[in-house]
């Protein structure tokens, strides 16, 4: 499932939960909003708890016998709140290890599926694009519905992509006035430089960059319009989008900007290998950039 969760540039739904919060000892709700063009999606609202300890003999408790989900909150009180953006494979399940990083922080996280996957509205999907126009839509609802709820504080909503998702969330920063930062992997420049960098390493005869994304909300071209804090990583072995992309991209950026280069990393590797010390640094950016204190 870690492995998954790093994706590598083919949609590839998948509409089994192989687990849920409750594996990992987290409380939770499932939330179903819609989105413009009436489609149904499923949400998780993961609300700010303690974590699991992953190194510890937790984890494979929790997995034997998931907790019993007694939805509830630490507090009254709405919480700021990181949307954790999927790529195109698998399903939000596969990235709850992430959720349960930020969760101990301080944060409410909300995770969605989009349509066609996990148990989102079915939807008909040519696998050979690079990416789904419609998961604009989506994530456009995803964010919208989110502000509403009581547990979030509607002035703090922060956006964490990786890969697919992380050129997402740019195209949100700049079109949904109530994301107020974000950060991720893997950030690319254009669909077509894409394609070229992944022709280097895999065979992508079969790829189509889809004529109906809009290319002004690809990064590059819409890297002078982000006015929230953005904070990008990236592998310095990193094949698929290479570190010059996210230069190219942070050059044009002219809001609070980190980009932060991780030696012998590649594509998938960061948040497996350093996982203690990175969501710690997106988190503290995060309360920064909120103007909150930040995180021991």
């Amino acid at each position: 499932m870690v492995i998954i969760s790093c994706h590598l540039f083919a949609i590839r739904p998948d509409s089994t939960y192989h687990v849920t919060p409750n594996h990992y000892g987290l409380k939770y709700r499932e939330c179903y909003f819609y989105t413009e063009d009436s489609v149904r999606l499923v949400g998780w609202l993961i609300p700010a708890q303690k974590k699991v300890e992953l190194d510890s003999m937790q984890l494979p408790a929790f997995y034997n016998n998931p907790i019993n989900n007694q939805y509830n909150i630490c507090d009254y009180l709405p919480k700021p709140t990181i949307i954790i953006c999927d790529g195109d494979g698998g399903n939000m399940s596969y990235t709850i290890w992430m959720a349960n990083e930020f969760v101990g922080y301080g944060f409410n996280v909300f995770m969605f599926d989009w349509r066609g996957f996990g148990k989102s509205q079915g939807w008909e999907i040519d696998e050979r694009l690079l990416v789904l126009p419609e998961f604009l839509k989506d994530y456009q609802a995803a964010i919208n519905f989110v502000t509403l709820l009581p547990e979030v504080d509607s002035d703090r909503i922060c956006l964490y992509g990786f890969s697919t998702g992380f050129y997402l969330s740019f195209a949100m920063a700049v079109t949904n006035k109530n994301v107020k930062c974000i950060a991720g992997r893997g950030l690319i420049t254009t669909a077509k430089d894409l394609k070229d960098c992944l022709s280097t390493v895999k065979d992508t005869t079969q790829i189509i960059i889809p004529s109906n994304y809009p290319e002004n909300l690809y990064p590059l071209n819409c890297a002078t319009e982000l006015t929230v804090p953005i904070f990008i990583i990236v592998g310095e072995n990193d094949e698929r989008t290479p570190v010059w992309m996210s230069e190219m991209v942070f050059s044009k950026i002219q809001s609070k900007k980190v980009l932060v280069v991780y030696p012998q990393e590649d594509h998938c590797s960061i948040e497996v290998n350093l996982r203690l010390s990175v969501f710690k640094e997106i988190a503290n950016f995060f309360m920064v950039s909120l103007d909150q204190k930040q995180v021991d």
